[in-house]
């Protein structure tokens, strides 16, 4: 993933987690991918990456990942669907905004189990 596709991709997965108010275990999910990438050991890209996702909208964040290659909508949707159960459940309101941007985004299909694979998460 290009570090654009990253910062819509954590953008893509707190829309949908926030319709409902974020839990602090889905916040503990973006942050943990965000480390989970080599710039992760610099402070300076890890401080750009989360300016560029405060600057980005969520439509914006649609609009990449709906661009983006094959590669790059798997693991999106597999941070979505991750952060998505990050608190547990999902709520009728986040499987309702899921739903949309899998269908928006044209998302490979995924589940939890390969999702946590995908990301690498124990």
């Amino acid at each position: 993933m290009t570090k654009e596709e990253i910062v819509a991709a954590l953008t893509v997965a707190y829309g949908v987690a926030h319709v409902d108010g974020m839990a602090d275990e889905e916040t503990a999910v973006l942050v943990k991918e965000i480390n989970s990438f080599k710039f992760a050991k610099d402070p300076a890209e890890v401080q750009d990456v989360l300016d560029r996702y405060k600057r980005m909208s969520v439509r914006q964040g649609i609009n990449i990942i709906a661009e983006a290659d094959e590669a790059a909508r798997k693991e999106a949707h597999a941070l979505i669907v991750f952060t998505l159960y990050g608190d547990g459940e999902a709520s009728e309101k986040e499987m309702g905004a899921y739903l949309l941007m899998k269908e928006i985004c044209n998302l490979p299909e995924t589940n939890y189990e390969e999702a946590k694979a995908i990301l690498c998460f124990e």
